[in-house]
């Protein structure tokens, strides 16, 4: 568990982490959406669901480098950070369902 524990912690780690999703993760949703859509019969509707899907790689990977420099601007604990945090993920996850929704809705 202390192990897990310090790869959590270990800042480079997680930040190489997201860098790697955010450059795989279209790459690795288009694959799945081109497979998904083969077995389906239904590749171009699939392949744009996977493309979607593989997108947010890319946006956890700029919601963090957001959040970071949230943090270091206006600091670690402080309300204004969590206020300006919590308004950023909601606006961001709001667009975000509306998106996802039309997409998934436009390739059935």
């Amino acid at each position: 568990m202390e192990r897990l524990l310090n790869l959590l912690l270990d800042e480079q780690l997680v930040n190489s982490f997201f860098y790697w999703l955010g450059f795989i993760g279209p790459v690795l949703g288009l694959g799945f959406g081109w497979c998904w859509g083969v077995l389906a019969d239904k590749k171009h509707n699939y392949l744009i669901r996977g493309l979607a899907i593989g997108c947010l790689g890319p946006i956890i990977l700029g919601l963090w480098l957001g959040y970071n420099a949230i943090v270091d601007a206006l600091g670690l604990d402080t309300v204004k950070n969590l206020l300006v945090n919590l308004a950023l993920f909601v606006v961001v996850g709001i667009i975000l369902g509306l998106f996802y929704r039309f997409v998934f809705d436009r390739t059935r």
